[in-house]
């Protein structure tokens, strides 16, 4: 029996080595059934599906054991071996990725949580190379206008073609570099539970080349904006309340504004709140990404902070301590080596000036002499 540690991705789809691609696919909608998708064992299959359903990336699990492999880990692992780059699905791959990438312009699109939340449509101005219209209009090269004079002296001397008998026309807009910046309008729409990392790949009818070649893709990369009190940490949503002593101990109601604009009324009634304990409201945080059931969202967890009061009433200290926890017992020491105190407000801009004299020594090199300050103390 192998342990968890020892299962490899086809045990976690309970599939042989040798399977096919339809196998693979059958294993996991099985397991999409009887999991849910919040498990370690739906997450772990995910994993071990998008691995091994890419030709590639099961090829270079096969090989090297790596999971889900990228284009990257393809050319550093193939590479390094002529015989292992010569592998036919490889190569292709390698190509066809090698090509898409010339064509790919990057944007960033900075989305609010509430975006990222509901879900929204963005408009962005992309300012791109592009192939310029104008030189696919032009002839480049044309006769030169002093053939017509059939005088070779005159074509010998011609300045435009300087007896070449040829000429080459000029583009105003590009100056002949047959690529032009553009800005070009597009419409990105942002998916519920998308996160920070996530790309959208959207094709343009631009091109570099001209017509007929490769349309330009614009990756667009999503960043999140920083929300006042709202943390996303996967597909949990974090944020931090203060509540007094009496709130802490006695329960309190408070209301927090969802991303969605909902109010959600919170009440911590029979509990006891403690200075740094957190508590959650389930199904209320991030949504899934291509998922529409609610019970499939992360959930909101709140961190309280108990704010205790500076000072307490003497008159009501004797209640106090018939209502809460007796003190534990203490006894005071009696010798001469006893010392008491008592404790007082402590400044922590406080910063404490020593009178330096003589010379100073590191503690660790006794040896070494250290420069020794101007003393700020002032003798009477």
């Amino acid at each position: 029996n192998k342990s968890k540690e020892d299962k490899t991705l086809y045990d976690l789809l309970n599939v042989k080595p040798t399977c096919d691609q339809k196998e693979i696919t059958e294993a996991f909608a099985q397991l999409e059934k009887k999991e849910n998708r919040n498990s370690k064992l739906y997450k772990d299959g995910h994993v071990a599906y998008t691995t091994l359903s890419n030709p590639v990336k099961r090829n270079l699990y096969d090989l090297f054991n790596v999971v889900n492999g990228g284009h990257e880990t393809a050319q550093d692992c193939y590479s390094c071996s002529k015989t292992l780059f010569e592998n036919d699905i490889v190569k292709e791959y390698l190509r066809a990725e090698k090509n898409t990438r010339k064509n790919e312009v990057h944007h960033t699109v900075y989305a609010s949580l509430e975006e990222l939340f509901t879900g929204a449509k963005l408009s962005l101005n992309v300012n791109m190379e592009v192939a310029c219209t104008k030189c696919a209009l032009l002839n480049f090269v044309r006769t030169c206008p002093c053939v017509t004079s059939n005088n070779p002296v005159i074509t010998a001397q011609c300045r435009l073609c300087h007896g070449s008998r040829v000429c080459k026309e000029n583009c105003s807009v590009c100056k002949n570099t047959k690529i032009v910046q553009k800005n070009t309008r597009l419409s990105v729409i942002i998916e519920k539970g998308m996160k920070c990392g996530d790309t959208i790949r959207v094709t343009t009818g631009e091109t570099i080349k001209g017509p007929g070649s490769t349309p330009l893709i614009v990756v667009v990369n999503i960043k999140e904006k920083k929300h006042p009190y709202f943390v996303r940490m996967g597909e949990d949503l974090h944020m931090q309340k203060e509540v007094n002593i009496t709130e802490a101990l006695c329960g309190c109601n408070f209301t927090v504004k969802q991303l969605d604009k909902r109010t959600l009324a919170v009440s911590s009634a029979g509990m006891v709140l403690s200075n740094g304990c957190e508590k959650c409201i389930k199904n209320e945080g991030m949504p899934q990404r291509h998922s529409q059931l609610s019970s499939e969202r992360g959930n909101l967890i709140i961190h309280f902070s108990v704010k205790f009061p500076d000072k307490i009433n003497k008159n009501i200290l004797a209640e106090l301590k018939e209502i809460l926890p007796p003190l534990p017992a203490f006894e005071m020491p009696i010798n001469p080596e006893t010392e008491e105190y008592k404790l007082t407000d402590f400044d922590p801009a406080y910063k404490r000036d020593y009178c330096v004299r003589g010379q100073v020594f590191d503690d660790e090199k006794p040896d070494v002499k250290l420069k020794a300050k101007p003393s700020p103390c002032t003798h009477q």
